[in-house]
């Protein structure tokens, strides 16, 4: 009892926050949709989310077993999660850039230069 009280004390929030996601992405895919631009940046955003929960547990898995993992993997793990967490980032702008572009038209290159 003990081993799974101190599992869930370790991951609760991540396994929490991992649920919802999958709970907005079964939504998001079981709702039908027009081809937009817009929904091709959330879906993006919402497999780079998942991505970064997936980094952040192996993150936080290398960490409570330092003693068992090679220093590699745990910063190569670390680097992922902190790259994935980057690309979450860019991602949620050029989403709510793209809403508000369909207010106002960008030319490509003003368009590049506002994601730079």
């Amino acid at each position: 009892m003990s081993f799974v009280r101190g599992y869930f004390m370790r991951y609760g929030i991540q396994v929490a926050s991992l649920c919802m996601i999958v709970l907005i992405m079964f939504n998001y895919y079981r709702a039908k949709r027009v081809s937009i631009k817009q929904f091709y940046y959330f879906e993006a955003f919402l497999w780079l989310v998942l991505l970064n929960f997936i980094s952040e547990f192996v993150t936080l898995y290398t960490i409570n077993h330092y003693d068992s993992i090679y220093p590699f993997y745990n910063r190569l793990a670390h680097q992922v999660f902190i790259g994935s967490m980057d690309f979450v980032i860019f991602f949620l702008y050029i989403y709510v850039d793209s809403k508000r572009r369909a207010q106002k038209k960008y030319t490509r290159l003003e368009y590049f230069l506002r994601c730079v």
